[in-house]
């Protein structure tokens, strides 16, 4: 029980700072992960609103649709993964390339 509970708590301490990472739009990562999966919008993420997310990546990794996604398939995502996040510490406030012009402030 004390190694189950040791090493419970290593995960924890492992995990929290992905959780305290803050995106470019200056929110944390599980509330912009949250409203991706959140579909309807309604504050809550359905079973169902879950698997259509993990489909959608599922497709888009299995780049040549045969129901696998073999080693190949996912390094050349894990690389593309990589180079997305390059940049997208608390410090980077730099928008992404394909990003849209910022809105000049009302006044």
């Amino acid at each position: 029980m004390k190694k189950l509970l040791m090493f419970s708590a290593a995960a924890l301490a492992l995990s929290a700072p992905a959780f305290a990472e803050e995106g470019k739009d200056g929110k944390p990562h599980h509330q912009n992960m949250m409203e991706k999966l959140d579909t309807d919008k309604n504050g809550s993420v359905t079973k169902a609103e879950f698997l259509a997310f993990h489909e959608q990546r599922f497709a888009e990794m299995d780049t040549n649709s045969d129901g696998t996604i073999s080693k190949e398939e996912f390094d050349a995502k894990k690389a593309e993964w990589k180079e997305k996040r390059k940049g997208m510490h608390k410090g980077d406030v730099s928008p992404p390339a394909d990003a849209p012009p910022a809105e000049a402030p009302a006044e």
